[in-house]
């Protein structure tokens, strides 16, 4: 014979709770977050830009992805929505040395750019201008392509800041840039926008 229905009720209540829990769990790190609050969060080296509740950040140079010597000096910094999954955005203090005058190669095979002013792309699309309290503002898509057995193309946003009183005039540029095809030009100029150094 069942148990009467009072003495149903606490287990059918774990299983609405575990339900939910499990329904919320699918809810993680989305690249709508980027859309939401951002709180003000230092990379290091005297910059800081806004990064989303809940989100991972590496400091610049943590990653492991750095040009500490030669003529084309940066750091990276990173901002994951979690610690193993979720949306990425890449963030370069960017040397004056990386800047040629003339166009870097295409963006291809692991090489993204590292790039000081629009002048230094090889391929920028959508460029869009605007300035910033940390100084001037420029936001762009560019194609990427990956190659090993067939080749993947992808378009990535990115924005450089240029930065109006750097703490080190020889690091004069904050690059900002993404794979992430959910994570739009309106974000990432949004996420410019809040770098400050």
């Amino acid at each position: 014979m069942p148990a009467p229905l009072r003495h149903r009720r606490p287990l059918l209540q774990a299983c609405i709770l575990a339900a939910a829990a499990l329904t919320l769990a699918g809810c993680g790190p989305s690249a709508k977050d980027l859309d939401g609050p951002l709180t003000t969060t230092s990379i290091g080296d005297h910059v800081s830009i806004g990064v989303p509740a809940g989100w991972v950040v590496t400091q610049l140079g943590d990653s492991g992805h750095s040009g500490p010597s030669g003529p084309c000096q940066w750091q990276d910094a990173s901002l994951h929505g979690s610690a193993n999954s979720g949306p990425y955005v890449i963030v370069e203090l960017v040397g004056a040395g990386c800047s040629t005058g003339k166009p870097q190669a295409t963006a291809l095979n692991g090489f993204e750019g590292h790039y000081v002013t629009i002048a230094d792309v090889a391929s920028p699309t959508q460029e869009a201008t605007a300035s910033s309290a940390a100084g001037s503002l420029t936001v762009f898509s560019q194609p990427y392509t990956e190659c090993t057995n067939s080749c993947l193309h992808i378009t990535e946003q990115v924005a450089l800041v240029g930065l109006a009183n750097p703490s080190d005039p020889q690091f004069p540029t904050v690059m900002i840039r993404t794979q992430e095809s959910d994570i739009s030009a309106a974000q990432i100029q949004r996420l410019a926008a809040s770098v400050t150094g």
